[in-house]
């Protein structure tokens, strides 16, 4: 039987529409790792959109599903070239139409399995396009940086949540700016029930506050894990300008906090213990999203003082900034990113101290000038929206399939049934497919003789 180009076209239209998408990710809830948590959402979304997702992960992720259309494989016991074999058994027994390693990721350690992982692909003649999405590489340590090389080698697609993430490697590695590459920013890491908590939030603020005892002037928050180029030391020494002037507020951090364990976390928390700022800087730890949620609500501000400056990879912001309450963030290297951002949030210079303690206090004492700056952080999130990031991502799985069949063209050729099967017959619902077509064809020829 011959098809005709349009029936070629109608047919892809249906396969693309449920894609068997592997995600490999070193670390996945309840396992900590904000790598991990984008993955989650974004695995989220894409079973939303009617894929089938497999996530091969570490031993002590969870398997219970959140979706019908996900399953959770933790069957890595660790990530060292020792487990290569596994990880390559385990996507070839799914047999998936992508593949998408996210990288670094918290669980991978030093592990050097996920850098082999595209040589291995190649070697087995796998045509599935092979995905990478850098989440880090400017602040990465050498090692981890030295293992780009070969983790790249063999991509079909480099994915990066910032520009910022891009440049830093097209600057390290100028060989590899030849790969086909995209910037997508990463989205926030959301309760289950987002729309109806934050409703219920909002309307019972008073009590919010009264159960988290937030004192007169209101919290000033803070989000995400603790590391020198998040700018914390930079927020204390504003904040110690503010308790100076008398005003009654507390400082809170939320998230991981391990001053017995992490020498930074141990620096951090001596310097809250000093002067004006001892007993108003509290360390709320790892908190359950839901909980998160109830501060970033009651927050008078949230502040994120980044070294390097904003970009589109800053997930605690991003998830901060889905609770409407205002932010100050520093100014992005990148002014086509200060332009999208600036109506919504208060920039300022990274590592100016003054100018940060003075745009803290006007929100601190002005309540009108907190209203407007609550009122414009609203639009903030319409910028990262999961459902508009999913498609976007999508999409890109979608132009590398269409890229994929070989000696297919797009103009009127024509082309026999074994060379469609052999590139896209992998289960008996798609040679439905192509059997319904063929039988709508042959009724159709029978109609016009």
């Amino acid at each position: 039987m011959l098809y005709t180009q349009q029936i070629w076209n109608e047919v892809r239209e249906e396969i693309t529409e449920k894609l068997k998408i592997v995600q490999i990710v070193g670390s996945f809830p309840p396992m900590r790792c904000g790598v991990g948590d984008n993955t989650y959402e974004l695995s989220k979304r894409l079973a939303g959109l009617g894929h089938q997702v497999d996530v091969i992960t570490s031993k002590d992720a969870d398997e219970n599903s959140p979706h019908e259309n996900i399953k959770i494989h933790p069957v890595m016991r660790g990530w060292s070239v020792f487990y290569g074999g596994s990880l390559l058994k385990r996507i070839l027994k799914i047999e998936p139409d992508i593949i998408h390693l996210q990288y670094p990721s918290k669980g991978f350690g030093k592990g050097f399995a996920p850098s082999l992982l595209g040589m291995q692909l190649k070697a087995r003649k796998l045509a599935s396009p092979y995905i990478i999405t850098i989440h880090e590489f400017s602040h990465a340590r050498m090692l981890r940086k030295a293992a780009i090389m070969p983790l790249l080698s063999e991509v079909s697609m480099i994915l990066f949540p910032s520009i910022q993430e891009r440049d830093a490697l097209r600057f390290r590695f100028s060989t590899l700016s030849k790969k086909q590459s995209r910037v997508i920013p990463i989205g926030p890491v959301l309760p289950e029930n987002y729309d109806s908590l934050k409703i219920k939030f909002e309307d019972n603020k008073e009590n919010l506050r009264r159960k988290w005892d937030v004192p007169e002037d209101g919290v000033i928050v803070n989000y995400g894990f603790l590391h020198p180029h998040k700018g914390f030391e930079v927020l204390l020494k504003a904040f110690e300008k503010i308790c100076i002037s008398g005003y009654k507020c507390e400082l809170w951090h939320v998230g991981a906090f391990d001053p017995h364990r992490k020498s930074y976390d141990r620096f951090i928390n001596y310097i809250s213990n000093q002067g004006a700022l001892k007993d108003k800087v509290k360390f709320k730890g790892f908190l359950p999203i839901e909980e998160a949620a109830e501060i970033f609500t009651i927050a008078r501000v949230g502040v994120f003082p980044f070294t390097d400056g904003y970009s589109d990879r800053r997930s605690s912001m991003i998830t901060f900034g889905h609770f409407d309450a205002p932010m100050i963030t520093t100014v992005s290297t990148v002014g086509d990113v200060n332009e999208r951002i600036k109506k919504h949030v208060t920039l300022v210079d990274p590592n100016d101290v003054e100018q940060l303690a003075e745009k803290l206090e006007a929100i601190i004492a002005n309540d009108a000038l907190y209203e407007r700056a609550r009122e414009k952080s609203k639009g903030y999130k319409k910028l990262y929206d999961w459902n508009d990031l999913a498609k976007r991502i999508e999409q890109v799985y979608i132009d590398l399939l269409e890229d994929r069949p070989i000696g297919l063209s797009y103009d009127e050729h024509i082309f026999t049934e074994s060379e469609i099967l052999a590139e896209y017959l992998y289960d008996d619902e798609v040679e439905a497919m192509i059997k319904e077509h063929e039988d709508k064809h042959k009724d159709a020829d029978k109609n016009e003789k």
